[in-house]
């Protein structure tokens, strides 16, 4: 039942699109990166798209692990949170950007179908026949790489895997001691992801990319957030 929900909510916006590309540019003291997307007529009508992401300056004590959590939030927002503060970044939070975006009601716990209470009614509603063996028409959130389909389209490292934002071992490297940063000057330096989850990506147009540093005890915050733009 789930996976019929999220198919009528998906193939009701898969339209033809040109080849499309958007980009969310992080440009901060602490953090230049850019994360593309790219989509092709083809891959447009098969819920497919491309994504090319590049970190070309981090400051390690942003996240020392270097790992992070990625997603497409339902709204614009623009910041990144400083080193050493805590919470979320400032013009990134659930006032500003929303939960993750979620157009098949897949409900995880950032859904922005939480906050409108849709997810809520899914949970609780029966599937047909009325049956206790039958459950509800929305079971516990259940998203991989080997199954995307369960997932919310927004939730990028959920489908995807994290982000590593440190520069890889063996690239040359122009290291910034006082500040703890690294700048790659190798141009390959991109983490490439093939989505197969995916409405037309007009649809993310004008929302945010949003990264969460991740550790041992989890994902934390929101640490910064940049709006996919058309390129």
């Amino acid at each position: 039942m789930r996976l019929l929900i999220s198919l009528l909510a998906l193939g009701a916006t898969a339209v033809s699109a040109d080849d499309k590309m958007l980009c969310a540019e992080f440009n901060f003291e602490n953090l230049k990166a850019m994360v593309v997307v790219k989509q092709s007529e083809n891959e447009c009508a098969r819920n497919i798209a491309r994504w090319e992401v590049e970190f070309t300056e981090f400051n390690a004590e942003l996240c020392p692990s270097g790992e992070l959590n990625w997603h497409v939030h339902e709204y614009a927002g623009n910041g990144i949170r400083a080193v050493g503060a805590e919470g979320s970044a400032p013009g990134c939070d659930g006032d500003v950007a929303g939960g993750h975006y979620d157009p098949t009601f897949a409900c995880g716990g950032a859904s922005q179908n939480n906050a409108n209470g849709v997810c809520g009614v899914l949970r609780a509603m029966p599937q047909f026949p009325l049956d206790e063996d039958n459950g509800f028409v929305l079971g516990p959130y259940e998203c991989s790489n080997e199954d995307q389909s369960g997932c919310e389209i927004g939730d990028q490292s959920g489908k995807l895997g994290k982000l590593t934002a440190t520069v890889p071992t063996g690239r040359r490297m122009k290291s910034n001691k006082a500040s703890k940063s690294s700048k790659s000057d190798d141009s390959d330096n991109k983490q490439k992801f093939l989505d197969t989850w995916i409405n037309p990506i007009s649809n993310i147009e004008g929302r945010s990319l949003v990264l969460h540093c991740c550790g041992a005890d989890g994902c934390g915050p929101r640490l910064a957030c940049a709006v996919l733009e058309n390129v």
